[in-house]
């Protein structure tokens, strides 16, 4: 068997695995489509989040617990932190913040 035949062996099983890739791609992309109507306000909130801020993928642990909750409490969870993350303000400096929080502890007691 001579290279250029080698080469072309490898590149046609690596068209098939191209193809089957788009095939896979096109049936999630259907499913998505089909399923983002069934979703709840707050699930379609988030996935209009997620979308307008270029989130592809995400990797979400919800705890041992987590098959128990409902996907629109799933939902107000991502919606809780998106809320926590943009009001929350940057730590310049860590000695000083404990500083702070242990002064506020004291005065409220």
């Amino acid at each position: 068997m001579t290279d250029t035949t080698k080469l072309a062996e490898r590149i046609e099983a690596l068209e098939g695995e191209r193809d089957a890739w788009r095939d896979t791609a096109k049936q999630l992309a259907n499913r998505l489509e089909h399923i983002l109507p069934m979703l709840g306000p707050k699930a379609r909130e988030v996935e209009r989040m997620w979308s307008s801020k270029g989130i592809k993928f995400m990797h979400v642990d919800y705890g041992p617990d987590g098959a128990k909750t409902s996907g629109e409490d799933r939902a107000q969870l991502h919606l809780d932190i998106a809320d926590a993350l943009e009001s929350a303000e940057p730590i310049t400096n860590i000695d000083a913040h404990i500083d702070t929080l242990r002064a506020q502890e004291a005065h409220n007691g």
